[in-house]
């Protein structure tokens, strides 16, 4: 959703993605503003996979899940939520791949 947000004209964006992508967060909204779609899309395409699987379900584990794997650690999630369970873990994981390459740039 976050570039059909810019697209459509959003001046600023509050999601879960931002808390473990966070230069890529910064980098889609400055590309926005430069009217560069084209880089937008490119940038999107790290984020995408661990997006898409995030919106699955367990949105709030899975967030803080990824901040933790790319070393953007945010703690535990609240009670009654619980960590992200270990076999989700491995898949999360799997997601993040091409984006912990954008991130440590």
């Amino acid at each position: 959703m976050v570039p059909y947000a810019l697209f459509a004209g959003a001046s600023g964006l509050i999601w879960g993605g931002a808390n473990f992508a966070p230069r890529a967060a910064v980098e889609i909204a400055r590309q926005a503003q430069a009217g560069n779609w084209s880089a937008v899309q490119e940038i999107w395409q790290f984020i995408a996979p661990a997006m898409s699987l995030i919106w699955q379900g367990d949105y709030v584990q899975n967030v803080y899940a990824a901040a933790e794997i790319l070393g953007y650690g945010a703690g535990q999630p609240r009670k009654p939520l619980a960590r992200l369970p270990q076999h989700k873990l491995a898949v999360l994981q799997t997601a993040l791949e091409p984006l912990q390459a954008y991130e440590k740039r």
